[in-house]
């Protein structure tokens, strides 16, 4: 359950796919109850990629969302497959308005729209920009007042506060950009 320690395992051994598949298989199978929660779904979804064969008979993202459809972790790699600017902010703003503590849809909007406002050139690309900053400003200001506790599974404090993820900090700094990307426009 606890999800920064599996990420940790699943990033250092990823080049080995099956074993760590095969963990994931055992432990299913000495405890059944596993598939009653998102984790495995989550964990097994981090192994896979295009070029891998799975041992299991499934899709774990989209198994995982039809059982819980509004886990934010799985909900996550979801919008992060999608390339559309529109559709992935909106996907991110989705999970925070559910889940307004959870760090990584906040950095990937950040990084996702940082990333197209620094490509814009024309003036008049930044004026037509105001509704959708002031609305992503009001989705990042959901963080500071944001409950951390919106799951069953997940306290985003916890889950946080011993990586380097979680930073106040951070937050500051993103909530700044789109403060600036906001004065910008006027």
């Amino acid at each position: 359950e606890n999800v920064a320690e599996h990420r940790i395992l699943i990033r250092d051994n990823i080049e080995d796919k099956e074993a760590l598949e095969k963990a994931y298989i055992e432990l299913s199978e000495e405890n059944l109850q596993v598939w009653e929660s998102p984790y495995i779904y989550y964990y097994l979804e981090l192994i896979y990629d295009d070029e891998y064969e799975s041992l299991f008979d499934l899709d774990p993202l989209e198994s995982g969302l039809v059982l819980f459809p509004n886990d934010p972790f799985l909900n996550n790699l979801k919008v992060n497959m999608d390339d559309n600017l529109d559709s992935s902010l909106e996907g991110y703003k989705n999970i925070l308005e559910n889940h307004p503590r959870f760090y990584a849809a906040l950095n990937n909007i950040n990084h996702n729209y940082g990333t197209y406002w620094n490509s814009i050139e024309d003036d008049k690309d930044i004026t037509s920009e105001k509704e959708r900053v002031q609305n992503l400003l009001e989705v990042v200001n959901l963080y500071e007042s944001g409950d951390n506790n919106t799951s069953e599974y997940y306290n985003f404090n916890e889950l946080y506060s011993d990586t380097i993820s979680f930073n106040l900090t951070q937050f500051e700094t993103i909530k700044s950009n789109f403060e600036a990307f906001a004065v910008s426009i006027e």
